[in-house]
């Protein structure tokens, strides 16, 4: 099997996210995400603590 390098693109995703979440305002932080019970806001802090924590080892 062939392996494909994705690396690269996580610096331009990264910086897509940011300017999305910038232009949100606190109601839509706030609307229910496509995974029940779960918040855009609480999906943004769940991939900031995985960052954070790749970050950490």
């Amino acid at each position: 099997m062939t392996q494909i390098e994705t690396i690269d693109l996580f610096p331009e995703l990264t910086r897509e996210l940011i300017t999305l979440l910038k232009e949100l305002d606190i109601s839509e932080r706030e609307k229910v995400s496509p995974i029940k019970e779960r918040t855009v806001k609480d999906l943004v802090s769940h991939l900031k603590d995985r960052s954070l924590r790749r970050l950490a080892f």
